[in-house]
């Protein structure tokens, strides 16, 4: 975070020298603004692409839906066992009833939801919508899965 905010400063101050005091300061501040929201969406991303695939390899060697989602829970917090417990809890209350697609969208937001808090509506839409598409194109590249 340091070494971007030196850079946009760096940026910034380039940008003064040939737009000018305000417009360098307007464009070192774009820069941070927009470096730290692309982080924030690959990061975001990430967090949905690790716990799918933390899924998908134990549903791979012949574990089960909830075997396997209790393993993602453990494999994300093996550093706090607090907050193992916390979501493993309100992963193993969701709907026994849901597809393995949906319970492991809804697994892998709520691990989400523990980490950044509630996002609006909107945006939690949106951020499942992506956790589902992340699943699908994963699904089978660790081996089949055994039902």
């Amino acid at each position: 975070m340091l070494i971007m905010l030196a850079l946009s400063a760096l940026v910034g101050w380039i940008a003064a020298q040939f737009l000018g005091g305000a417009a360098g300061t307007a464009v070192g501040i774009g820069t941070f603004v927009a470096w730290f929201i692309f982080n924030f969406k690959q990061g975001t991303k990430g967090l949905f692409k690790a716990n799918i695939k933390a899924y998908l390899r134990c549903r791979a060697s012949g574990h089960s839906v909830d075997e396997a989602l209790s393993s993602m829970v453990e494999s994300r917090y093996w550093f706090s066992e607090e907050r193992k417990i916390l979501v493993a809890s309100r992963v193993a209350d969701l709907p026994s009833e849901l597809n393995e697609e949906e319970k492991v969208a809804l697994a892998v937001f709520t691990v989400f939801r523990a980490e950044q808090g509630d996002p609006p509506t909107e945006i939690a839409s949106k951020y499942l919508e992506q956790i589902r598409s992340v699943y699908r194109s994963q699904r089978n590249q660790y081996g089949p899965i055994k039902d």
